[in-house]
């Protein structure tokens, strides 16, 4: 029977939990990766969940990709127009080193998009962080750079977020 290889996106999502898993977070139960949104077909990278199922810490690592906004509005949508998120919630955007070059552009537009959502649901905090690595897009396996990386932005959520 053949294994089935986990994306590099949902690799990633595994090693940033299993950091995740080590460090102290109040009301953080456990953290998911590639957790569905309620009611909804849209999944976040990974989640922290509290004590009564809820979710208390959203985050979407943007390796590579081309519309980071799209990340925001869809917590946005899912929060104002659907009512799938109603507690409050951080929303970590964690941005690879591609988007410090060319793609500088999309952070900037992800980051407005996500002042604009504080603005109108002051409950999702937004919280955006980088970090260096500049990912191969054409990788079928991630090793110990993009693990050491998922342990830096693991550490970086901790410092932001470990007491709300």
């Amino acid at each position: 029977m053949a294994r089935t290889r986990k994306s590099v996106a949902t690799q990633f999502s595994s090693f940033l939990k299993n950091a995740l898993d080590g460090l102290k977070f109040h009301k953080i139960e456990n953290w998911e990766i590639n957790w569905r949104i309620p009611g909804t077909r849209d999944t976040v990278d990974v989640a922290g969940i509290g004590r009564n199922g809820e979710p208390r810490v959203l985050i979407e690592a943007e390796r590579l990709r081309d519309n980071p906004v799209s990340n925001v509005t869809k917590i946005w949508h899912s929060s104002s127009e659907l009512g799938c998120l109603p507690t409050k919630i951080v929303l970590v955007q964690a941005f690879s080193g591609v988007f410090n070059g060319p793609k500088s552009t999309m952070r900037g537009r992800a980051i407005f998009i996500a002042r604009m959502m504080h603005r109108s649901l002051p409950r999702v905090l937004y919280l955006p962080i980088d970090y260096p690595l500049v990912p191969k897009s054409r990788a079928k396996v991630l090793g110990g750079a993009s693990r050491r990386q998922a342990n830096l932005i693991a550490r970086q959520i901790h410092h932001q977020c470990a007491h709300r």
